[in-house]
Formats: C-alpha cells, sequence, structure tokens
C-alpha cells in the first residue's frame, strides 16, 4: 500500500487530496493507496508515530518551524526514504535553495502540476521496489524495466533512453540527476554524456565498448581505466 499525507492550513488547498484520489484512480495501480490529512505540525508528528510508513508528504512550507525547529528534520528521523513536496507560498528562488533536497512547488501552481509530480515520485517508489522505472517522455508518461534499457546519452541538453529497439526523449529529466540514479543499478558511465547498462555490454576494445546488438559506443580516455578494471572484474566473475 501507498500512504500519502497532506498537511496544510490554507483552506486554497483542500481540494488537493480529491485531485490526488482522482489522479491515482486513472493510473489502475496494482497497490492500493490511503491518503491521510492533517491541519498541524503537531498533528503530523502524531501522525508519523502513529500510522503505517509514509510514502509521500505534501507539506505547507508556513508548517514547517515548530517551536525553532524543522518539523523535516524530524519527520526523517522517522522515515528517511519519504518523498517530501514542498508548497511554498511566493515564487522565490532562494527558498528553492533552501529546499533543494525536495520537490518544492509554487502555490498556485499546484492544481496544473499535482498529477505530474504525483506520478513522478509514485514512480520513484515503485523504481526502489522493483526496477520499474516511470518517465516522461516525448510520446507521454512510460514505464521501463531497467533491464530493457540499454544506454542513456545526453545530446544537445536533451536525454535519450535507448531501448532494443527504440529510442525515447525524456522530457524535464536532467542527465546528472539521472547519472545518479542509475549507478547503484549497474549502470556504468563511458563519457561525460553516455552511461551503458552493464548487462548489456559483450566486449571493450580500448576506445569503444560493443553491446550485445552489436553497436559501438565511444569510450573518453579518461574512463578508459575504469572501464577496462570493469571488464575485467566481469570476466573473472563470468569464468
Amino acid at each position: 500500500m501507498f500512504n500519502i499525507t497532506i498537511c496544510y492550513n490554507d483552506n486554497y488547498l483542500e481540494n488537493i487530496n480529491e485531485q490526488i484520489k482522482s489522479i491515482l484512480n486513472k493510473r489502475s495501480l496494482s497497490e492500493k493507496f490511503k491518503i491521510n490529512i492533517v491541519r498541524s505540525s503537531i498533528d503530523l508528528l502524531k501522525s508519523f508515530s502513529e500510522e503505517d510508513e509514509c510514502n509521500i508528504l505534501f507539506l505547507e512550507e508556513e508548517l514547517i518551524d515548530l517551536k525553532g525547529v524543522s518539523i523535516i528534520d524530524l519527520i526523517r528521523k522517522y522515515n528517511e526514504d519519504i518523498k517530501i513536496v514542498i508548497i511554498v507560498k511566493d515564487k522565490d528562488d532562494e527558498i528553492k535553495k533552501i529546499y533543494n533536497n525536495y520537490t518544492v512547488i509554487n502555490k498556485d501552481d499546484i492544481y496544473n502540476k499535482l498529477e505530474y509530480i504525483t506520478i513522478k515520485l509514485l514512480g520513484k517508489i515503485i523504481n526502489d521496489k522493483n526496477g520499474i522505472y516511470f518517465f516522461k517522455t516525448d510520446i507521454g508518461h512510460m514505464s521501463m524495466d531497467i533491464k530493457d534499457i540499454v544506454y542513456i546519452e545526453c545530446i544537445n541538453k536533451k536525454v535519450y533512453i535507448n531501448t532494443e529497439s527504440s529510442s525515447f526523449r525524456v522530457i524535464g529529466g536532467q542527465f546528472s540527476s539521472i547519472i545518479e540514479e542509475f549507478l547503484k543499478n549497474n549502470f556504468i558511465v563511458i563519457h561525460r554524456l553516455c552511461m551503458v547498462n552493464s548487462k548489456h555490454i559483450l566486449s571493450y576494445d580500448k576506445s569503444e565498448i560493443v553491446l550485445k546488438n552489436k553497436k559501438r559506443l565511444k569510450v573518453s580516455r579518461r574512463k578508459q581505466k575504469e572501464i577496462e578494471k570493469y571488464m575485467y572484474l566481469k570476466e573473472c566473475l563470468d569464468n
């Protein structure tokens, strides 16, 4: 079960609960979901100690400070993996810098961007569970098994995911954040704008790697020793 908590004080946000329900019901999720609404910082903390583990928290910025203590720090003591969306009143870049480790959205934009944010965060949770990744692409929202992704590259500041048969452009994704996410899933960086699923590598010949589909990809000089070491270890394990 997915658990979503919404903590707000502004009546402008009172419809957010029904909006999220509608978004999730349209997705025909295999798991059930539960939405918990609280209206104060104290009640939020109580819910974290009493309710099932929360996966996504929508939190109004005005409720973050609790007698000089950041409620976010307290919440993360209960659950380090929680995805937090901070709803702010002003469009201020300084606020985004303060909360740069979380998703920040302006209150006036919340209903326009709610579906995108909810599906994106839900996708990350599902990714962690079973290796299925959700992307917004040039042909719509897509889910992909990590095993089917052959390599990911950045061309002219646009990110492309390549499978055995197709290529998709990722909308709204930064290559640096994708690298950070995929490095823990047997992907290796072969140059600063390309990373490869190691399970799809057939061989390596100093300046190129050869994929199982026979495609060749260039390896930068800075990455050659790293790739050589990886291929040596792979060969030892295979034998």
